[in-house]
């Protein structure tokens, strides 16, 4: 399962606001800013690895979570900011961050 995830700085500053549901900001630049990303449909036994990958290839391993403890469907938290300095840079110079989500399923 592949995700593409693309967030835009808005007003020229590194932020992006949910301006149709909750209406939150998040700063881009920030490292600690995430974003929760749910799959309801998926159960968690099914997935073998997850990673967030940069627009170059770098990689990040991603925790499966449950979504809740009742609940045993696929929840991740991703890192929005590169962990990458280049990737960083360049998403930062063309006001956007694009990355995305590889779930690996088991067989």
């Amino acid at each position: 399962i592949v995700l593409a995830i693309h967030l835009a700085d808005q007003n020229g500053a590194a932020i992006f606001t949910d301006w149709n549901l909750t209406m939150d900001n998040m700063h881009l630049d920030v490292a600690d800013t995430r974003i929760e990303v749910v799959l309801p449909k998926l159960e968690i036994s099914r997935v073998k690895s997850a990673w967030r990958v940069g627009v170059y290839g770098s990689k990040l391993p991603l925790e499966v979570l449950p979504i809740s403890k009742k609940i045993a469907k696929v929840k991740l938290s991703v890192p929005v900011c590169d962990s990458d300095p280049i990737e960083r840079k360049d998403n930062r110079q063309a006001g956007m961050h694009t990355f995305y989500i590889v779930v690996e399923l088991s067989n």
